[in-house]
C-alpha cells in the first residue's frame, strides 16, 4: 500500500531507541524482515503486547529475527501492540499488571497520622 511504501524502514532501524507499532500483527513477519533489512539488529528485544493492560493481556517476547516465528503457534489477534527496543528488557520488571493481587502498601490518610 502507499502507506508502507512510504515508510523509512532503514532510518526507523537505525534512528529510535523504541519502537512501537499498532495494528501490525497480520505484517508481523514483513515488518521484522523490513526492520532487519534497514539495519537493525537481529537480537533487538521484541515484544508483542495482546489486549495492554486488560485482564485477558498476553505478552511474547522475542527478538526481531524470532518474534514472527514464535508468534506464529501462539494465536495472537487484534489488538497487538508490537514494542521493539531495549525497553521491552523491563516487562519483568514493570509488569505490576500481571499481578492483580500485588498492590502498593496503602499510605495512611492525612487523619489517620493526625489522630495516631
Amino acid at each position: 500500500s502507499a502507506n508502507r511504501a512510504s515508510v523509512d524502514w532503514a532510518r526507523l532501524a537505525r534512528s529510535v531507541d523504541t519502537l512501537v507499532i499498532v495494528m501490525g500483527l497480520q505484517n508481523l513477519a514483513d515488518i521484522m524482515d523490513r526492520l532487519l533489512k534497514g539495519g537493525c539488529a537481529p537480537d533487538h528485544p521484541v515484544m508483542l503486547i495482546q489486549s495492554g493492560t486488560l485482564p485477558s493481556q498476553r505478552t511474547l517476547a522475542g527478538t526481531v529475527e524470532t518474534i514472527a516465528g514464535l508468534a506464529a503457534g501462539k494465536a495472537f489477534a487484534s489488538p497487538v501492540t508490537i514494542v521493539v527496543g531495549n525497553v521491552v528488557r523491563l516487562a519483568e520488571e514493570l509488569a505490576w499488571f500481571q499481578h492483580p493481587r500485588a498492590r502498593l502498601p496503602r499510605a495512611p490518610a492525612v487523619c489517620d497520622e493526625l489522630h495516631a
